[in-house]
This record gives structure tokens, C-alpha cells and sequence, in this order.
């Protein structure tokens, strides 16, 4: 029976998408979480610039920068639609996202590896590991990010093997709201078109053409929001002002506290720090802070800028100790009890290990199909070099892909000692048969 459920792609993805929603909704409901308690002071402002567009407000200023659009009027229209019931509302439908971002990792999965057991363990992997969907029943972006983010990365693929600009439209359509909902995924673009030249290179006509598309989404779909900044603020801003602001954060006496020279946990200095980090640089954070927007983020830009010519070497720690943060598992062993961090970093160890020989083995055999990845983990690098590291970036974006490559590998491995066909995959899954066909 089961192997007949599996061989039916239609029924795979179904069994992916309800499972998905099974296990979040119950991690929620087990947690005891509410959706303000997983980032209390960003879920608090999301919910605030949302009860402010209810009442025709679109200000997103938060004082420090102007926030990304596309999340707190997802929010809106909850509260529009659903009246006193939005947060269950949100919740619901951030399950449903998460679903549906469990059904285009596993058609990426069978993408790249044309594999059903590869694809099948890519799944059940999305289902279980933790850090992917931890921020399901957050009122913050990264569930939304994350499901445009994967289903956008997917139709570029088609594209790729299609060339076919309907799929090119898609996918500057998704990457578009991905970047209204967060602006980090602009690190990305030149890599999305450095590998569409890169595959188009014997003509360039599609090429230029999915240019113009996602140009023309680009443009179009972020104009209303940077008239309206304009008109209000003074400054064209085409989703969040907050680069500069972030880039400060990370290259300041503030990032060297937060990355190297923290204070030991739950020690006074800790407490203080983590209760207003402005201190490590005040009064300079103060008299920023109370600029306008039009001026406020290249004061903060400038001031970076004179911190690492002063601090070469504290500079070079930050972004050392950013890159081997990205690099090894887990949470943070500076921000969190120790017995904490000790138990984030045994569950994410093997599933590391796992990812750096899946993705080894699959980019020597065949490089060229997973240029793609390549240049997703480099933007990842790249954001977290310039600007800073958090568990949270890593978590929403570059994770889910992780597993596709962590399952490679298990498979790979199961294989070799001869366990994958006496396994419950091996018998669910016949070796010659994908678990959906290659779309």
C-alpha cells in the first residue's frame, strides 16, 4: 500500500504538505508559544506597523530604519478579514506556507538529484529538523520569506531547464515579494543572472529577456512603496533602509561586544548589554538615531566606516568570528546557557557533517547543476561578511537547502553498506523510480 502512495506524485506531495502541517501544528501547540514570544521586540513592531496600515497609516518607520512592507500588510489583511480571531489566522495560514514549502524542497531535491529516495529523505528531513520551521508560529516575516524565497529558488530552476519565459515571470514575481518582505535577498540577484548568462551563453536571448522580466517586476512592484517613502521620508526606498543600519550593527564597538568581546552570560554587563546595546555606543547611537531617514543611514554608514579604519583588527575578529558562526551549528555559545547551546549543537552536528560531504560529493560530480547553490551559499557568505550573523538568517534561508544535500549524503551512505533496499525507504521507494518525475 505504502509503496503505492509513494509512487504517485500527486499523492507524495499531498502526503508532505498534510504531514508538514501535522507536525507544526503541533509543534506550536506543545511549545505552549505564543507568536510574540520567539521575537518579542520585532513581532511587537510588525504587529504595530500592521494595526497602523489597518487605519491607513503606511509610515514604516521604526526610527532606526524603514521597515520592509510585505509582512506587516500580510498581517493586515488578517486583522481585515478575520477581525478578532487574525492571530490564529496568521498562525493557520503560516502552517499552511510552511507546507507548502515542504512540497518545493522536495520537487528541488528531486530536481537536482532525480533521485526519489533522495527526494523522499530531503522531505522527511524538512518535516523534523527544527531551525527550518522553529519561526512557524512567530509573527515575524521568516515563514513568509522562507516559503518565497524556496518556491521563487524552484521556478528559477524550471526556467533553467525550460526556457520558458512564463517560469522567468514566476520567479521575478516570487523573488520580488521575497524582497519586499525582507530585503537581504538582494545580495542574491547577481548570482540568479550570473547563472542564467552562465547556462544561456549560446544565446543570450532568453537571457536578456528574463533580464527585462524581472526588471519589470522589480521596478513596477516596488514603485508605490518607494513614492510613498519618498514623499514621506525624503529617500526612494524600494523595501528596507536598513542595510546601512545592519552594516553598522556588525561593524561597530557594538558587533565586537555581540561577536568576540561579549560579557559572560547572565553576568551584569551581559544583562545590560542585551538590555540596551546601545550602550557600547553611546552618545554617537543617540544623536544618529534622531536624524531623519533621508540622512540617518549614511550617518550611521560613515560611522562604521571610521570605526574599521580605527580598528583594523577588531574588524578582521568580527568577520572571522561571523564566518565561523555561519560555519558551525547550533546557537550561539556566547548569548546562551551553556547546556543550551551544548544540546543546539549536538542536534545540528551530524546534520552539518552530513551537508558539507553531501554537497562536496554533488558539486564534484556535477558542478554545473549546482551552480545555483553555489552562488546562494556565496550571497549567504557574503551577507553575513558584510553585514552580521544571526541563527535566525541562517535558519530561514540557506537551511532548507541544506537538506537536500544531508540526505545525498544518508543515501549515499545507507547505500553503501547495503541497508538503503532492506530499509523502510528502499522498500516504499524501488530504486529505479523517482518519487515525483523531474518537472
Amino acid at each position: 500500500m505504502y509503496a503505492s502512495i509513494l509512487n504517485n506524485r500527486s499523492r507524495v506531495l499531498l502526503f508532505f504538505f498534510l504531514l508538514t502541517c501535522v507536525v507544526r501544528f503541533l509543534f506550536i501547540a506543545v511549545t505552549g508559544m505564543h507568536g510574540y514570544d520567539y521575537v518579542p521586540v520585532d513581532a511587537k513592531e510588525y504587529i504595530d506597523l500592521a494595526n497602523r496600515a489597518l487605519h491607513g497609516n503606511f509610515n514604516f518607520d521604526l526610527v532606526r530604519f524603514v521597515r520592509s512592507p510585505l509582512y506587516p500588510l500580510y498581517v493586515t489583511a488578517h486583522m481585515a478579514l478575520f477581525g478578532n480571531f487574525w492571530e490564529q489566522a496568521v498562525t493557520a495560514t503560516q502552517i499552511l506556507l510552511s507546507g507548502f514549502t515542504c512540497v518545493y524542497v522536495v520537487l528541488i531535491a528531486d530536481k537536482m538529484f532525480v533521485n526519489g529516495r533522495v527526494s523522499f529523505v530531503t522531505g522527511m528531513l524538512y518535516l523534523v529538523y527544527v531551525p527550518v520551521f522553529y519561526f512557524t508560529g512567530s509573527f515575524t516575516s521568516e515563514c513568509l520569506y522562507q516559503f518565497l524565497y524556496v518556491a521563487g529558488t524552484y521556478h528559477f530552476l524550471r526556467f533553467i531547464d525550460r526556457k520558458r519565459l512564463p517560469e522567468a515571470l514566476k520567479f521575478s514575481v516570487l523573488f520580488t515579494l521575497c524582497y519586499l518582505t525582507r530585503s537581504d535577498i538582494g545580495l542574491f540577484f547577481p548570482f540568479i543572472f550570473a547563472v542564467i548568462f552562465y547556462e544561456f551563453r549560446n544565446n543570450l536571448r532568453p537571457a536578456f529577456a528574463s533580464l527585462l522580466i524581472f526588471a519589470a517586476v522589480l521596478f513596477l512592484a516596488t514603485l508605490p512603496w518607494g513614492l510613498y517613502n519618498k514623499k514621506v521620508h525624503d529617500v526612494y526606498i524600494t523595501s528596507s533602509n536598513g542595510g546601512k543600519y545592519v552594516f553598522y550593527l556588525s561593524n561597530s564597538n557594538i558587533g565586537y561586544t555581540d561577536l568576540v568581546a561579549t560579557p559572560p552570560y547572565g553576568s551584569p554587563a551581559f544583562k545590560a548589554y542585551i538590555a540596551s546595546f546601545a550602550i557600547m555606543d553611546n552618545p554617537a547611537f543617540d544623536s544618529i538615531m534622531a536624524l531623519p531617514q533621508a540622512v540617518k543611514q549614511d550617518a550611521f554608514f560613515h560611522r562604521s566606516l571610521n570605526w574599521i579604519k580605527n580598528n583594523p583588527a577588531k574588524f578582521v575578529q568580527v568577520k572571522l568570528m561571523s564566518v565561523a558562526r555561519l560555519l558551525l551549528p547550533g546557537e550561539s555559545w556566547k548569548h546562551h546557557p551553556f547546556s543550551r547551546w551544548l544540546i543546539s549543537f549536538a542536534i545540528g552536528l551530524p546534520v552539518y557533517l552530513l551537508f558539507y560531504a553531501g554537497a562536496f560529493l554533488a558539486i564534484r560530480r556535477d558542478p554545473r547543476r549546482h551552480l545555483w547553490f553555489i552562488g546562494k551559499y556565496l550571497s549567504t557568505v557574503g551577507y553575513v561578511v558584510i553585514f552580521l550573523f544571526t541563527e535566525r538568517f541562517r535558519a530561514y534561508s540557506i537551511e532548507p537547502f541544506f537538506l537536500m544535500y544531508v540526505a545525498f549524503a544518508l543515501c549515499l551512505i545507507l547505500q553503501r553498506f547495503a541497508w538503503l533496499n532492506d530499509s523502510f525507504i528502499g522498500r516504499w521507494i524501488p530504486a529505479d523510480n523517482k518519487t515525483v518525475n523531474a518537472v
